[in-house]
């Protein structure tokens, strides 16, 4: 899946990942894999390994003067095979870890995975980003079906000041070079 070349007013796609950019905010949405940042948490490699879509997102506040506000529960993620489906929040991704299984350890017992190190790691929650800020977190999707061409991600109310805006990114499905 990569960033298509092609998207609305303020969208492109620079060095593999697409950008939104306008006066007040930029955005920059990138999907990982297993060789990128934040994968070496195992709940994190696990989904990867399981087809769940994580993608990188950087939160740029180019104001001067206005907070910019990021709700992930206004986020959506849209495929042509009519897949629609919103941000794992930490709840979810907590089953998914009680549910998932280390290898046994020496005395013969299991443990979930471990949930450690991923405060913080991505988007859960209202995000605030003060004039000048910039963050950057993890957005986590279920996968999508192998017959997906085309897909959308999103962003609804995202606030700068009293504006909103939505920002949309959208994707093509490839298979994959090599």
């Amino acid at each position: 899946m990569y960033p298509d070349d092609k998207g609305p007013e303020g969208y492109s796609r620079k060095a593999g990942q697409g950008v939104f950019e306008n006066r007040s905010i930029r955005v920059a949405v990138k999907k990982i894999g297993e060789s990128d940042e934040g994968s070496t948490q195992e709940i994190i490699a696990l989904l990867l390994k399981k087809d769940y879509l994580i993608f990188r997102m950087e939160i740029e506040n180019t104001s001067t003067k206005y907070r910019a506000i990021y709700n992930p529960s206004f986020t959506t993620f849209a495929g042509d095979d009519m897949s629609h489906s919103a941000p794992i929040d930490y709840t979810e991704l907590y089953e998914i870890a009680e549910n998932a299984w280390e290898k046994e350890e020496k005395d013969g017992a299991r443990k979930p995975l471990s949930m450690k190190g991923l405060k913080g790691l991505f988007y859960d929650l209202s995000t605030t980003v003060p004039p000048g800020g910039k963050t950057s977190k993890l957005l986590i999707f279920k996968p999508v079906s192998k017959d997906c061409k085309k897909a959308a991600l999103a962003l609804s109310e995202f606030y700068i000041g009293t504006d909103t805006i939505s920002v949309v990114f959208p994707f093509v499905f490839k298979p994959k070079e090599g």
